[in-house]
């Protein structure tokens, strides 16, 4: 997966120490679909697709959808565990 930008995330078991993104910390704010999709290498698109079906953790504001980065970095690693033991998995399928 490589590093995920933050102020020094846990990321593969590995403390990452790369800049915040646009100069924020992302552990002490809530993400935009935009922002985790630049964490984890996929298209906007797909983030919001995951948040509608329910396998991504996301913080619902009205209409808005807002991620926390503790949030993304613990499910990252949820996948990563079920990988290793031969399930891989997004999330709840509905």
């Amino acid at each position: 997966m490589g590093t995920v930008p933050g102020s020094n995330a846990l990321v593969n078991g590995e403390r990452t120490s790369t800049p915040p993104l646009n100069g924020r910390d992302p552990a002490q704010c809530l993400l935009t679909a935009g922002e985790v999709a630049e964490l984890l290498g996929v298209p906007r698109s797909w983030v919001y697709e995951q948040s509608r079906l329910g396998r991504i953790p996301t913080v619902t504001l009205g209409r808005y959808r807002r991620y926390r980065f503790e949030a993304i970095a613990a499910w990252i690693e949820r996948i990563e565990a079920g990988a290793s033991t031969g399930r891989v998995a997004a999330g709840p399928r509905p």
